[in-house]
Formats: structure tokens, sequence, C-alpha cells
């Protein structure tokens, strides 16, 4: 019996220090670390390794091409800055929608 206590409390501490998945899924990505040269702006390959990195987060290209606002292939912090929290971000586009279907 006291095992099991121990197991639950150990569990709810983990899931406090982590937060649950959706909680992760809504927070808006850390454009730093996504940078990962340091050059203030965000290519394709960066985006694809921290998504890589971060699956929990739900990223997909689609999200990228939002960010990218002048379509130049990278993603300036003002452009990244532009969006709200990632459940806007992250809802297909009305192509993926209509693929879906």
């Amino acid at each position: 019996m006291a095992v099991v206590a121990v197991a639950a409390c150990a569990a709810v501490m983990i899931w406090a220090a982590n937060g649950s998945a959706a909680e992760k899924a809504a927070a808006k990505p850390d454009f730093k670390k996504m940078d990962m040269n340091g050059d203030q702006k965000i290519t394709v390959t960066e985006y694809d390794a921290y998504v890589a990195a971060y699956p929990e987060l739900g990223l997909t290209r689609a999200v990228f091409q939002k960010w990218d606002q002048n379509s130049d292939g990278t993603v300036t912090f003002e452009e990244y800055d532009m969006y709200k929290p990632m459940e806007e971000k992250a809802a297909p586009s009305k192509k993926e929608k209509k693929a879906a279907e």
C-alpha cells in the first residue's frame, strides 16, 4: 500500500513539474531555441529541427508558412511575434481541411 502511495505522489510531482501536454501545446515556441545559429532569423531547416525535437507541440510546415509573411523562406522575430498562442497557429489551413475530408 505504501509503495502505491509513493508512486502516486511521484507521478503527481512529475506532472506538476513538467505540466500537461495540452499546456505545452498551448505555449508559444521559443524563438531563440528555433534560431539555432543566432542570426535573428528562423530558416526552414532550423524550424524542421525544432519540430523534430518537440513533436508534442504539434507544429506543422503550415505554421512556418503563416509566420513567413513575406515568403522569403525565413522568419524574423517581427514576423514570429505577430501571431497569438499556438492554438491559432496550429489550426489546419483551408487546404489541409479539404484534404482531410
